[in-house]
């Protein structure tokens, strides 16, 4: 196996038609899924822990027209230690497909200061339902692709030794057992038209929007002149280290104040942090947004003190003590029913205005709301009108909306709640069937009897629990029961933000 094109074209960088996604299969039949890029005319860049303990391997390559092909893959080199591996793409008589692209020879390079960087992967925020599958059951589901874009530093990670990237993060996690990120390990992360890492890890405590990568300078220190040797012969890479081209070039370099290189005019933006394989996190928030969310909330007790004084005194009402600019109705932040992906229908049965301070029993989380400038939660109580998803009563779900004064305020409070474990206040109606869950709430048990979901989106914290009226167990139950949850808090917030789960099929 040799190096695509030693006398061709230097690569201009990310080239979609080289994408990959890497569908492994284990000796138990566990299934997992990364994302490489293909380097080589026969050989294809990965995460090592993609393939590690793989039994069989395909690679799945974009066509024309937005299509997709597989061909077989075989491990030829891997070390866990640099987290890389390179596969050889197998091929039969026909060279059709992927294989006829041109692959001019990949550019390496190390980054000297901080530079904007892309990444082209497949994570499982990315999961599709395809429009086009027939047959019975559900429909069929896939990974499409995600073109991350951000900046990295050489700066952090000093001693793990890795790549910190910053880049836009999904807006929610839907499994906080997993992250959302599984399936860009393996992503090559480009700058300049260079290969300066691979994408490798998803540390939670990093927030949503920060992933590690592999970086390439490392790879000569940690690897011996051998093993560099099989990686040049493989994939290019350049025999030394001072070989590596380097980012931005000397001639080019700015003083720290003139912003990311090659974005002439642009200040270095970092979003949104997040994280590849599980763990606990925080959700860091881009320094822009908080500045700007500081000024807005600096005008807006301007503008309160300068035209709110002659008004009329606010009533006892906890409409009252809501945020200005809110919606802070039951009807504006609650719909009055939804249907979930089981088809059970649900009906709002009860909603109230509270204070902050009741929507959970932890004082922690009752101090970071008020730090976080959170006065009143829409709290309310949904209640299953159709028996769809097994058992003898209904599913309810309850639900907190939870206002903060800005998009920053909520962010940081998410963050604060994010990948721990805190108590959230149940809502039953005064009195029927649903009442039931709150006189006996000291009796639930939380690992198999309730459900929830938990979602940030613009100046709320949307909070659901579900359960069975009767704190039924059983496992078929439970499932519908987690579904409900989720709905739950897809059909509530702000009208415009209402929808995007496979879970919630309908909402009014």
């Amino acid at each position: 196996m040799s190096t695509a094109g030693r006398g061709s074209s230097k690569s201009a960088g990310l080239d979609l038609r080289r994408a990959v996604q890497v569908l492994t299969t284990g000796e138990t039949g566990a299934q997992q899924r990364g994302s490489g890029y293909r380097v080589a005319t026969d050989a294809v860049l990965t995460a090592a822990h993609v393939v590690h303990d793989a039994s069989s391997v395909r690679l799945r390559f974009f066509t024309d027209h937005g299509q997709t092909t597989e061909l077989p893959g075989k491990q030829v080199w891997i070390d866990p230690v640099v987290d890389i591996a390179v596969l050889r793409i197998e091929c039969g008589p026909d060279t059709s497909g992927p294989l006829t692209a041109d692959v001019p020879p990949v550019r390496f390079a190390r980054i000297t200061e901080v530079v904007a960087c892309e990444a082209l992967g497949f994570p499982r925020f990315k999961m599709r339902r395809d429009p086009t599958s027939v047959g019975g059951g559900h429909p069929m589901l896939y990974r499409d692709s995600h073109h991350a874009r951000g900046t990295t530093t050489p700066f952090a990670d000093v001693r793990q030794g890795t790549l910190e990237l910053s880049l836009r993060a999904p807006e929610y996690d839907i499994d906080r057992h997993r992250s959302p990120w599984e399936g860009m390990s393996g992503a090559v992360v480009w700058s300049g038209g260079c290969l300066i890492g691979v994408v490798s890890e998803h540390h939670r405590t990093d927030g949503l929007g920060t992933l590690a990568a592999s970086r390439v300078d490392r790879w000569h220190q940690l690897l011996s002149p051998a093993r560099i040797r099989e990686l040049n012969e493989l994939i290019g890479l350049p025999a030394n280290a001072a070989q590596l081209e380097q980012l931005p070039p000397p001639q080019s370099k700015r003083d720290r104040s003139g912003g990311v290189p090659g974005s002439p005019g642009r200040r270095a933006r970092k979003t949104n942090t997040g994280q590849i394989r599980p763990g606990r996190g925080r959700h860091s928030i881009n320094g822009f947004y908080l500045v700007f969310g500081v000024a807005l909330c600096v005008m807006g007790v301007l503008i309160y003190s300068l035209y709110g004084t002659g008004a009329s005194k606010p009533s006892k009402s906890p409409t009252a003590t809501a945020s200005l600019n809110q919606p802070t109705s039951a009807n504006s932040l609650l719909s009055t029913a939804f249907e979930d992906d089981a088809g059970a229908v649900f009906l709002q049965a009860y909603s109230d205005i509270v204070p902050c301070s009741r929507t959970t029993s932890s004082t922690a989380l009752q101090a970071r709301w008020k730090s976080n400038g959170c006065t009143t939660a829409t709290v309310g109580d949904y209640l299953e009108q159709s028996r769809t998803t097994g058992g003898s009563a209904p599913i309810m779900v309850s639900v907190e909306v939870i206002s903060f004064p800005s998009i920053t305020d909520a962010s940081l409070a998410y963050g604060y709640v994010y990948g721990g474990s805190y108590p959230s206040t149940l809502w039953c109606p005064l009195n029927g069937v649903g009442n039931s869950p709150c006189t006996e709430e000291n009796k639930i048990n939380p690992k198999t009897e309730e459900g929830g979901a938990f979602r940030h989106v613009d100046k709320y914290i949307i909070w659901t629990t579900s359960l069975r009226t009767d704190l039924s167990s059983a496992s078929n139950v439970y499932n519908g029961v987690v579904a409900a949850g989720w709905a739950g808090a897809y059909a509530c917030g702000p009208i415009q933000d209402r929808g995007g789960s496979s879970h919630l099929v309908y909402w009014s």
